[in-house]
């Protein structure tokens, strides 16, 4: 046997487990249960949802079973993406960039930031800029707002403990119940606002994309120097953008 074929092994049960979570029409599992319909013994089943779980893709349910959690479905969302979701966004971001004269961006979330992925560049001469490829931190960007307010607020509370608040600007939310707040109230209107939370003098509004599951796949964005952008306009801007990004979510299989 090559020193390959152990970790092959495991690789191969650790996604049969996978698939089999994905593909069955329960919701919750128990070790019992997948240990039994994938042949697999149990402590070794065990181990394999530690790990997943240690990773976020799955979670314990309260009467110790198991279910997928919020990253395995990001990480299928961000498969999509690469895919299908900058052609499919591309015109809306052109309506938007056509219609507000200012820079429109999509962008994916991974590992506790945003991560651009589509933008147009604003025709005025004062503007933001920050590249394609681009990461920002989610909790400071309107993107990442925008995603992180379609997650429940124990999956907020998770995301906030692996990637802690941080200041970049004197506008920085750094207290976590504040953040949650700021979350509720985004995921209520239908829209995020950054404050120069991220960069001084750039305000940006942001408004999420979200998949069949009503899981935010990604988030499309107005940024723009303060002085352009009021808070008066900032609300204006997010009702519009908050139509586009319903527009595209239903695009992609999302129903209310």
């Amino acid at each position: 046997m090559s020193e390959l074929e152990p970790a092959l092994k495991v690789a191969d049960k650790t996604l049969r487990v996978l698939e089999y979570m994905c593909e069955a029409e329960d919701e919750e599992f128990s070790v019992t249960n997948i240990s039994r319909d994938l042949d697999i013994n149990k402590t070794t089943i065990f181990r394999i949802l530690q790990v997943l779980s240690d990773h976020g893709y799955i979670k314990h349910t309260s009467d110790g079973r198991y279910t997928i959690d919020w990253r395995l479905s990001q990480l299928g969302g961000m498969a999509l993406n690469k895919v299908s979701l900058i052609k499919t966004v591309r015109p809306y971001l052109e309506e938007l960039s056509k219609e507000l004269k200012e820079t429109v961006n999509l962008a994916v979330l991974h590992d506790g930031e945003v991560i651009y992925i589509d933008k147009i560049e604003s025709p005025n001469f004062l503007r933001t800029d920050l590249k394609i490829g681009t990461r920002v931190p989610a909790t400071n960007s309107g993107l990442g707002k925008a995603i992180l307010s379609t997650f429940s607020e124990d999956e907020l509370n998770s995301f906030l403990d692996r990637y802690p608040l941080r200041r970049y600007t004197e506008h920085s939310i750094t207290d976590k119940n504040t953040f949650i707040k700021d979350m509720r109230i985004t995921r209520e209107r239908g829209f995020s606002i950054d404050n120069e939370e991220l960069i001084p003098g750039v305000r940006c509004i942001g408004s999420p994309i979200k998949d069949w599951q009503k899981k935010g796949v990604a988030a499309i964005s107005i940024a723009t120097p303060s002085v352009r952008m009021d808070m008066d306009k900032a609300l204006e801007t997010g009702e519009l953008l908050k139509k586009i990004a319903g527009d595209i979510s239903r695009h992609l299989g999302y129903k209310e």
